[in-house]
């Protein structure tokens, strides 16, 4: 999230803390600061990144994560 660019803050994270499962509290310490960028939560599922994007406020986008996979754990 850039909190500058949000223009209805309170209403953003009405919206949010229901798609992300988090406190309404939580969210408005993380927008509150003064700092230009902060995650909001990481590594959610397809479907809430997608659910966070359809939102459409300005100041809230969605960055892939990547994650590694190891196919032979136990090997070696």
């Amino acid at each position: 999230a850039e909190p500058k660019r949000i223009e209805d803050r309170p209403g953003a994270i009405v919206k949010l803390a229901k798609i992300l499962k988090e406190k309404p509290a939580k969210l408005e310490k993380k927008l509150s600061g003064d700092r230009a960028f902060v995650y909001l939560k990481r590594k959610v599922d397809p479907a809430t990144a997608e659910a966070v994007r359809a939102l459409g406020i300005t100041g809230i986008s969605t960055l892939p994560e990547p994650k590694r996979f190891y196919t032979n754990v136990s090997l070696a």
